[in-house]
């Protein structure tokens, strides 16, 4: 499945490790050109597998909701290396691994990989410590980059607030887990978060990504909002 979240500067591609024609469904479908949004990106952005753990009973009581049933964590690596060479080898464009999918700790995680962002990514790319998994390592002005790999579920959860944009940032910088950098880390572990204005919507936003629910829930990050917020709708 493909779909495009303009709002937040994503291409997302899900896919099912038992697929076999892992790049077939993206070709033809990413339109090119720069993004001016304001999600920190590295342009054609994220492709990842997830699995589901659970038993094969509860699997099948939940069968249509499930994205990956019957998967294990090497299945959904195996994936999106696959898919990973493939693009690149099909479209020469260069593609990061990440989460279980990469074996360096310094680029496993998203933000990791997308500091810098689009802006950054041509001098980032002559950096040997930064050569892509796949594909060339120089810029593709009309591309950017791709990264694909396997990780737990993720949680996208956005919460609004009566609040500047100002005020929607520090709340941000004060619930995610870097914080305001090493010194000062944030008060939520496996949590990613900015705060922006919408003008479309004419409102503040708190953008939360929750890497691990088993280590911060979903009411722990609203509950903390709340903490810092007037008016939370």
């Amino acid at each position: 499945m493909f779909t495009q979240d303009h709002t937040h500067t994503r291409d997302i591609s899900r896919r099912n490790p038992k697929l076999q024609a892992l790049t077939d469904g993206s070709r033809g479908r990413v339109s090119p050109g720069l993004s001016s949004r304001i999600h920190p990106r590295v342009d054609r952005d994220v492709t990842k597998t997830r699995w589901n753990n659970m038993h094969k009973q509860d699997a099948r009581r939940t069968e249509g909701r499930s994205p990956v049933r019957d998967a294990t964590v090497a299945d959904c690596v195996a994936c999106s290396r696959e898919f990973g060479r493939r693009l690149a080898e099909d479209l020469g464009v260069p593609v990061f691994l990440y989460g279980f999918a990469s074996d360096r700790d310094y680029r496993k995680t998203m933000p990791q990989i997308r500091a810098g962002e689009y802006e950054g990514l041509g001098e980032k790319l002559k950096k040997p410590e930064w050569a892509p998994d796949y594909g060339p390592a120089s810029l593709v002005p009309r591309w950017g980059a791709t990264v694909t790999g396997c990780r737990k579920f993720l949680i996208a959860y956005n919460i609004n607030v009566l609040a500047t944009k100002e005020q929607a940032h520090r709340i941000a910088l004060n619930l995610r887990e870097g914080g305001r950098g090493k010194e000062q880390p944030g008060r939520l572990k496996s949590c990613q978060a900015i705060g922006w204005w919408l003008e479309e919507e004419n409102l503040a936003q708190i953008s939360i990504n929750l890497t691990d629910t088993d280590v911060t829930p979903i009411h722990v990050a609203y509950e903390e909002v709340c903490d810092f917020s007037v008016f939370v709708f």
